[in-house]
């Protein structure tokens, strides 16, 4: 999508298996070169890295959950 669209784009990620149990933050920026940028990072708690975020509002990232 970021690549056709050329717009930011993110994502909150709820993790459990394989020994991890936490939350990732992703953020895929597309690139003046053509290809795309991603950005993360993992927390063992979904305050550390989304606690600002008003899952309500109408730019809040969209929320995935994943279990293995």
């Amino acid at each position: 999508m970021v690549m056709e669209t050329r717009l930011l784009a993110d994502a909150l990620v709820r993790y459990v298996g394989l020994g991890h149990d936490g939350w990732f933050v992703l953020v895929v920026i597309p690139l003046d070169e053509g290809g795309i940028g991603v950005l993360s990072r993992f927390s063992k708690t979904k305050k550390d890295v989304a606690g600002a975020i008003d899952p309500n509002a109408e730019d809040a990232p969209r929320y995935i959950e994943l279990n293995s």
